[in-house]
């Protein structure tokens, strides 16, 4: 450690898509995601297996409006519009129902935040502790 030179970060420090993952705090309880400006999930942090149980690459590639639940779609759409759209760092949060692997929901929070001098945008995501009504009209927790 004495004397020792900062190392330079490996490739094992970007994801495929590009996204610095040196910057991502990856050992987070939080979901950690990475999104474009169209909204599509560009990374997700190893939480995601737990807060929805989808594995790591799984959601790759898609947009992620796909999986909040159609009652709040509008709000949340519109949350993170106005995050990428500002000229300046923004920061929004928004409580909202997102689809589980299983087909269920489960209430989340997510603190999306963008810097206009950087590419994409970041979420923050953590599960709460509501019930939600699955697709098929089940209250699940």
């Amino acid at each position: 450690m004495d004397g020792d030179k900062p190392s330079e970060p490996s490739n094992r420090t970007r994801s495929e898509a590009g996204v610095s993952l040196d910057i991502l705090p990856l050992h987070s309880t939080n979901l950690l995601t990475v999104l474009d400006e169209n909204g599509i999930i560009r990374h997700e942090s190893p939480p995601i297996e737990r807060v929805y149980g989808y594995e790591q690459d799984e959601l790759v590639g898609e947009n992620v409006a796909d999986y909040f639940h159609p009652d709040d779609r509008k709000d949340v759409t519109a949350a993170f519009r106005a995050v990428v759209a500002s000229e300046e760092y923004a920061v929004e949060a928004v409580e909202y129902r997102h689809k589980t692997a299983d087909g269920t929901y489960t209430w989340v929070e997510s603190v999306a935040s963008a810097n206009p001098h950087r590419t994409g945008t970041t979420s923050s995501t953590r599960a709460i502790f509501r019930t939600a009504k699955s697709a098929s009209g089940d209250w699940r927790r």
